[in-house]
């Protein structure tokens, strides 16, 4: 038994759009659940649990939304649908990108979010000198910036160079930070990974 209703406009009948209930099937409209802020699996379990259906699952980098969280889903929150219908998320992703350089040597990178700090010394703080002051606030914009210092393996696989060979009291793990390079260096290095990658790197400020 359905229950079924049509209006009469313009001298024809139409169906409502929204059938609001079919009786002895048990499909109703049901108000989506918010999932905004959760976990995925968390997210899951509202859903499936009031009867919809997990649908596309995409990733986002996000400055306000810790990773591994919902951003966004789609339909909204209360919006109203029939049961099994899915509702697609959009996740925050974990902070970090791995760039491949020659050779396979991975660059790891994290995403650092936008914020702002206090910079400078406060009045009276023991310890400071006059040109720490005055402190403000700084605001910064999200950026990338290296997870560890640059490794000899990732110089080497970028500059075809060991500038640190020869040297006393280096370490020879390839894994371990590079030296015996300067500031001209660094820059050279920074242009060469620019070209190589075809992305635009700078050396911290």
């Amino acid at each position: 038994m359905f229950a079924f209703r049509t209006i009469q406009a313009i001298g024809w009948p139409l169906a409502l759009a929204s059938v609001l209930a079919i009786a002895g099937c048990g499909l109703l409209t049901v108000g989506v659940p918010g999932v905004v802020g959760l976990s995925p699996s968390a997210a899951e379990s509202v859903i499936t649990s009031t009867g919809f259906i997990v649908g596309t699952v995409t990733e986002e980098f996000s400055d306000t939304m810790p990773a591994g969280t919902v951003i966004s889903q789609a339909p909204a929150r209360g919006s109203r649908m029939f049961a099994s219908a899915p509702v697609d998320l959009v996740i925050s992703r974990w902070p970090g990108e791995t760039i491949l350089l020659p050779g396979d040597v991975p660059l790891e990178m994290i995403r650092i979010p936008a914020g702002t700090f206090m910079m400078g010394h406060y009045p009276k703080e023991e310890g400071s000198y006059p040109y720490e002051g005055p402190q403000h606030q700084v605001m910064l914009q999200g950026f990338w910036i290296a997870k560890y210092e640059l490794t000899k393996a990732q110089w080497t696989a970028v500059m075809g160079t060991e500038p640190w060979s020869g040297q006393e009291y280096v370490l020879s793990d390839p894994n371990s930070p590079t030296v015996w390079v300067s500031w001209n260096d660094a820059q050279a290095f920074v242009s060469a990974l620019n070209t190589l990658t075809e992305k635009t790197f700078r050396l911290p400020s």
